[in-house]
């Protein structure tokens, strides 16, 4: 199979060769794929979809946003440029965990590789060594030592990732859920306004020192948005130097 990438000219469908020579396979074995599925989609596609102007989100939807006939906001208030930008942020976020999850399990199966656990072989060696020379581990060892090296160097749980995550309006009914969420994930986590807690000193260290322990995770509460800005770095910041990364440009 071709190994090479053109320039995407009318008639293809990728701008990869490889593609390009599997899809008539598949479609000789019956078989569904996406650009076939891509294109009868295109006869029904909904122009509010199109234009981020539609949410399914909440059982008050859905809701469309059309104001030329005067719905300009949704049933929780949420106008046309708000859900444009709340669809895209969604969208990546999926994208981003489904891609996580194929990383998690490609660094795992080339751990178990390296063990002789698996029925395959490291074939690109040179690939591996420009990795290891990447994150820096010495390539100049054994193929099976640096990849398991690598993928121990890959094998990151959420709470030692240098992220954060903040909900400025957390009084947003999902909002206040997505918070919590998080930091039950492992995530540092900035709420504002500060959340009807304060009554229940209790509850308060749960959220704010407990769960670190629990989940990794911790809930950060403030009004103080420069604080806050200082704070979210500050901990990005610890867990860069924690996975031995570089300081940020």
């Amino acid at each position: 199979m071709g190994e090479t990438i053109s320039e995407k000219t009318e008639g293809r469908v990728s701008y990869h060769d490889s593609v390009e020579e599997m899809l008539p396979r598949i479609r000789e074995d019956g078989m569904s794929n996406a650009f076939d599925r891509y294109a009868q989609q295109e006869k029904i596609r909904c122009k509010f979809c199109l234009q981020g102007l539609s949410c399914q989100l909440c059982t008050n939807g859905p809701c469309r946003i059309s104001e030329k006939s005067g719905q300009d906001k949704g049933v929780c208030g949420i106008g046309g440029d708000a859900m444009a930008m709340r669809n895209m942020l969604l969208r990546n976020i999926m994208g981003a965990g489904t891609y996580s999850h194929h990383a998690y399990e490609a660094f795992r199966t080339l751990r178990e590789t390296a063990q002789g656990k698996t029925p395959f072989k490291i074939t690109d060696a040179n690939k591996l060594k420009w990795m290891c020379d990447t994150v820096g581990i010495d390539s100049k060892q054994d193929v099976n030592k640096m990849a398991g090296e690598i993928a121990d160097h890959l094998d990151v749980d959420i709470p030692q990732l240098p992220i954060a995550v903040t909900a400025p309006e957390w009084m947003e009914q999902k909002a206040t859920i997505d918070g919590f969420f998080a930091a039950a994930y492992g995530a540092y986590t900035r709420l504002s306004p500060i959340p009807f807690v304060t009554g229940a000193p209790g509850l308060v260290k749960l959220l704010t020192e407990d769960v670190e322990g629990l989940t990794g995770g911790k809930i950060a509460l403030g009004d103080d948005p420069a604080e806050a800005a200082n704070n979210i770095e500050a901990h990005i910041i610890s867990k860069r130097k924690g996975l031995g990364l570089r300081e940020a440009d």
